[in-house]
């Protein structure tokens, strides 16, 4: 194995654009998903994009993971904390208490009152999207751990830890996926603190140190596209949203991620222009913005029918649309002075 280098990816940049889409895709389909009958056209169109892009969420911990990991400057705790850590803090506060006060009734309470009901409100009821910052929030804490695993004894053990995460992570989801029968219950008895995103952000570090280059781009693509291909057509023969296959930790999820992170490191973009490399840069470093964002913008179009013409045209013309307004506003607010980077 070999450690990353401080070049920029512009593949991993690519890749982490079409991600932050390919999330707008799932929250937009999953709407069909909940308002269409299942077998309907509306309904299988809406599962056929759903299913899709199971492997955007994943796969930015296994891109965070990697950047953070495998780098050749020396590892500052203190400045991965202050930096990174102490930032995504504040923003998912800043976003937890948003989203809490646009839905909370002020109606007869004065401002102490108000105030209170919406810290209330943010605490218990957070939107159901920031989940993500408190996961990855967790993997930012583990880093010191991480990174000593990583380096000791040129990373024998991180190899260790990341089968026993595709063991009891990605095994144990994809063959006991609902605990409703006794040998379920017993295979989930067992704790195992890296089965979950610690597992994925960990995998990235590893992935990140394999060579690539002995992997062919064709077959990987083919790989790729077969796999999507089980994953939709078997939702859709399920007829149902099972945990099965629509869940981060499925086999067939954890593919995905795989395949497409190697085909992102294996982009090399030398001629591109220097302008069409900083608008790409600029794009992945609002991915975050997306993320924040784009529940706001879809629950106002939710509310304008976007599902007024055929789903299979409408769900990505609406995810277009919403990415769109999502990362322009994104863009805007990390150029505000002093706190735009405190917020997306």
């Amino acid at each position: 194995m070999s450690k990353g280098t401080n070049e920029r990816s512009i593949g991993l940049d690519i890749l982490r654009i079409f991600a932050a889409l390919m999330i707008v895709i799932q929250h937009v389909s999953s709407y069909g998903l909940d308002g269409f009958q299942v077998g309907t056209m509306g309904w299988r169109a809406s599962n056929f994009y759903c299913a899709g892009v199971r492997w955007a969420v994943p796969l930015f911990f296994v891109m965070s993971g990697h950047l953070f990991l495998n780098r050749d400057k020396e590892f500052s705790v203190l400045g991965i904390f202050k930096k990174n850590l102490t930032k995504l803090i504040v923003v998912y506060f800043v976003w937890l208490f948003f989203y809490s006060a646009i839905s909370t009734d002020f109606s007869g309470r004065d401002l102490a009152n108000g105030i209170t009901a919406i810290a209330k409100e943010a605490l218990n009821n957070g939107k159901y999207h920031l989940w993500f910052l408190p996961s990855m929030i967790g993997c930012y804490m583990m880093l010191p751990v991480f990174y000593a695993l990583a380096e000791y004894k040129d990373g024998k053990y991180l190899r260790c830890v990341c089968l026993m995460f595709v063991i009891m992570g990605i095994g144990r989801s994809t063959i006991f996926p609902f605990q409703d029968n006794l040998l379920s219950l017993a295979a989930w008895k067992i704790d195992f603190p890296m089965a979950g995103y610690l597992g994925y952000f960990l995998l990235g570090c590893y992935l990140g140190r394999l060579d690539v280059t002995k992997y062919r781009t064709r077959y990987l693509i083919v790989a790729l596209l077969l796999t999507l291909a089980i994953h939709v057509i078997s939702c859709d023969c399920l007829g149902v949203r099972s945990g099965l296959l629509y869940g981060n930790f499925c086999l067939l999820t954890f593919a995905e991620v795989v395949i497409l992170f190697f085909l992102a490191r294996k982009v090399r973009i030398v001629t591109l222009p220097d302008v069409a490399k900083k608008i790409i840069i600029v794009c992945s470093e609002g991915t975050l913005g997306v993320y924040l964002i784009h529940i706001y913008v879809l629950e106002r179009m939710q509310q304008l029918t976007i599902y007024s013409f055929t789903q299979w045209l409408s769900i990505p013309a609406v995810s277009l649309t919403i990415f769109g307004i999502s990362m322009c506003v994104s863009v805007i607010l990390r150029r505000i002075p002093l706190i735009g980077k405190w917020i997306v």
